[in-house]
């Protein structure tokens, strides 16, 4: 048995088209194998597009790694250290926040006052801004994981325990995989330790830092569901 991790957005999604194409694959791929979709979206933006798509899966990762669903019900989920989060917040708000919410377990638009939060959303009104904070929450570099969304505007932050990595090693464990049975895929920074870490690939609209580590690129994942199940990687 072999699983395959994917990325959501600017990987398993690029276009209506592209989607359909790629659930008619995963379900012949989930006929003998695993599929797993790994994003940065919380529950709640997620199964907006898991019910308009119909997406099938066997596990969901969801908020970059932080929280794992099975048949849903959470079965795994890391939250931000509640006095680091307010020195967190305290940072963020060193800049305009015209956009904000946390998410805990399945509720996903929670204010940042909320304790057992496993990820922080903040959109800022420039580039400039969101450049200012990233400066700053370096400093934390130690405790927590950070990404730009939304075109770069806006920052997430989850514990520093919280990845798509640890999530799949998490799941390989209770289907007892190894990890040359795994197949990731993904196009952001939030997937570089998957894609290294495992049989990794990238989408061809990826960020520079993924391009250089993985074994191939792609246009679709489609195309490497194909691959997979061919034998070819």
């Amino acid at each position: 048995m072999k699983m395959l991790v994917s990325d959501y957005d600017g990987t398993y999604y690029l276009n209506d088209k592209d989607i359909y194409k790629n659930i008619e694959l995963t379900s012949v791929f989930r006929k003998k194998n695993l599929f797993v979709i790994a994003t940065g979206r919380s529950y709640y933006d997620f199964n907006k597009k898991e019910k308009l798509y119909k997406i099938n899966y066997d596990y969901l990762v969801i908020n970059h790694g932080a929280t794992i669903i099975k048949c849903n019900k959470i079965i795994y989920n890391i939250t931000i250290d509640n006095s680091l989060k307010n020195n967190i917040i305290e940072i963020l708000n060193k800049k305009t926040i015209i956009n904000s919410f946390s998410c805990s377990m399945l509720e996903s638009r929670l204010t940042l006052n909320n304790t057992n939060i496993t990820k922080i959303h903040v959109m800022y009104k420039t580039i400039e801004d969101v450049k200012y904070i990233l400066n700053l929450l370096s400093n934390y570099n130690d405790e927590i994981n950070y990404y730009t969304v939304c075109n770069d505007r806006a920052i997430e932050i989850v514990s520093k325990k919280a990845d798509k990595y640890n999530a799949i090693k998490y799941i390989s464990c209770i289907e007892k995989l190894d990890n040359n049975e795994i197949y990731t895929i993904g196009n952001g920074l939030s997937d570089l330790e998957m894609v290294k870490a495992f049989k990794g690939f990238c989408m061809k609209n990826s960020k520079q830092e993924l391009k250089n580590i993985c074994n191939n690129k792609y246009d679709s994942v489609s195309n490497l569901i194909e691959d997979i199940l061919s034998n070819k990687v």
